[in-house]
């Protein structure tokens, strides 16, 4: 039987997605709302840049985007959506509550802006995350790992490459939950290119591979069911999100890779 370890995880990104009806001026109505409210954003976050995009141009292209001083978070906001983007450096990906608690601290950014731009109603909100557990052993050994675990129904007799499977859940009659469990490869390519289509593998170094968890949960469905927003504050629902998504993290994802038995 082919082992694998999943003591070492590392949590790469994790976002914070809000929709809304369309508001036609929000980028007009944030630029008051900065000017006139003191949020500390100087501290953390480079000056906002307000996108000159006409109003009648397509409501998901952003309108204001933030970039943190640090680079590691970007906040987004266009007519119909808004989004908080955390990656995480080596002094965060280990520690799964240190990352959650900074996305919690940025999502209070987020949360502000869209009260600011004049949003009253959040017709549904969606946490994602990733995270990948490194792996000594080769690409064949890692996908035949999979394989065994999750799909042995599956029968080649070439010499399977990637290895990725979604599956979505309904859950308490409220939320999608989307798993996604693969393996993954990262590069550095040696050599600058026009496009990544004319890159080669043969001049790049292989940093690391493994397999990868990604978990995105929504209350989609429940607007897709009642046809309306959800009446709770929309602070407690990124809460219960987050809530959710670190608790699968910390406490499933290790035993699901390991036994091959998926449980929300």
């Amino acid at each position: 039987m082919i082992k694998m370890q999943f003591e070492n995880m590392n949590i790469i990104n994790c976002s914070l997605n809000m929709v809304y009806p369309r508001k036609i001026r929000i980028g007009d109505n944030l630029s008051n709302y900065l000017q006139q409210q003191s949020l500390g954003l100087e501290d953390l976050y480079l000056p906002p840049q307000f996108l000159g995009v006409p109003n009648e141009i397509d409501p998901e292209v952003p309108r204001v985007v933030l970039d943190a001083i640090n680079r590691h978070n970007q906040i987004a906001v266009s007519q119909v959506n808004s989004r908080l983007n955390c990656n995480f450096d080596f002094r965060y990906q280990g520690d799964i509550s240190k990352s959650f608690n900074y996305t919690r601290q940025r999502a209070e950014v987020l949360q502000d802006l869209v009260k600011g731009g004049g949003i009253a109603d959040v017709l549904y909100q969606g946490v994602t995350a990733t995270v990948q557990f490194p792996q000594e052993a080769g690409d064949h050994e890692i996908t035949s790992y999979l394989l065994e675990r999750f799909n042995q129904k599956v029968r080649t007799e070439h010499q399977l490459n990637e290895y990725n499977q979604k599956i979505t859940f309904i859950y308490n009659d409220e939320y999608y939950i989307n798993l996604v469990i693969g393996n993954y490869r990262n590069f550095n390519f040696t050599n600058q290119h026009d496009s990544p289509l004319t890159a080669s593998l043969a001049e790049a170094k292989l940093l690391d591979k493994g397999i990868f968890v990604s978990i995105d949960i929504n209350n989609r469905y429940k607007f897709n069911r009642d046809g309306e927003a959800s009446q709770k504050a929309i602070k407690d629902i990124s809460d219960d999100l987050f809530n959710f998504t670190e608790e699968f993290l910390t406490q499933k994802v290790r035993k699901i890779l390991e036994e091959g038995e998926i449980s929300i």
